[in-house]
């Protein structure tokens, strides 16, 4: 619906609420093109409904706070709790009986694994405000860890789609040796040949953190996506450095604290 043209239309419908990941600019527009009030909320299989927001909340990526019932957990990969405003992964556990899931069928490994400690593991990333709001960060195994610092594609990703140079991109992490794991990000694009990586990278230096800068850059005109649309990361994550890819160092282009150099 978004990628459709705007009409006369846009609003001659019953639609009023709208149910969404996490607010961002993408469903803002949406709600003020179509006329809708938005929710943000946070839930899986395995735990039904987490966390919800107020009624069209204000703050970005934000999917609310923990519903009644619900207790929660942001902690590392010992379980120990993160000090405030630090990423951690949200474990949680409930008050009521038969509200969370009680183990994966004929997967004992795997039920270990997410109920150890006596606290199911989402296996996502998130952190929490002086409010007690959550916001969504990443899914635990697609955060980047380079040089000592947890890197959220998903914030890269959403500050690349507002840069006008992309249609869609994902952001995956590949092996280094020195930092561990360089950003690489595959971009969408409508013409591959006239795509300019550098003006990319030009475009986020005033706009995020030094260490966020993609070291590498592919242009593709189709993402792989899955039955339901969902970008296939696990494939463009086994791809890895393949031919094409473009190398900001090895362009000369180095990214420092406050500035790019050539």
């Amino acid at each position: 619906l978004q990628a459709s043209e705007p009409g006369p239309g846009d609003r001659a419908h019953p639609f009023r609420i709208c149910l969404v990941t996490s607010l961002d600019t993408v469903a803002r527009n949406f709600s003020a093109r179509f006329g809708c009030d938005l929710f943000a909320a946070y839930g899986m299989s395995e735990a039904s409904g987490i966390a919800i927001s107020e009624l069209n909340p204000r703050k970005d990526r934000c999917v609310g706070k923990l519903r009644s019932g619900i207790e929660g957990r942001l902690v590392d990969q010992n379980d120990v709790e993160v000090p405030a405003g630090e990423p951690g992964e949200l474990i949680i556990r409930s008050s009521l009986p038969w509200v969370l899931n009680d183990g994966y069928i004929n997967d004992a490994p795997a039920t270990v694994k997410a109920w150890r400690n006596g606290w199911f593991h989402t296996g996502d990333v998130f952190r929490q405000d002086a409010d007690g709001d959550l916001f969504f960060l990443d899914r635990n195994k697609d955060v980047i860890r380079r040089r000592g610092e947890n890197i959220s594609s998903l914030e890269l990703e959403a500050e690349i789609r507002t840069s006008g140079y992309v249609r869609d991109v994902a952001i995956v992490g590949v092996p280094d040796a020195n930092s561990g794991e360089e950003i690489l990000a595959i971009v969408e694009v409508s013409d591959v040949h006239a795509f300019d990586p550098a003006s990319l990278i030009a475009y986020l230096m005033p706009r995020t953190p030094h260490y966020m800068v993609p070291r590498y850059v592919r242009a593709v005109e189709a993402l792989p996506r899955n039955a339901t649309n969902k970008v296939m990361k696990v494939e463009l994550r086994n791809a890895g450095l393949i031919e094409g890819v473009w190398d900001r160092e090895a362009a000369g282009i180095k990214v420092r604290r406050s500035k790019l150099t050539t």
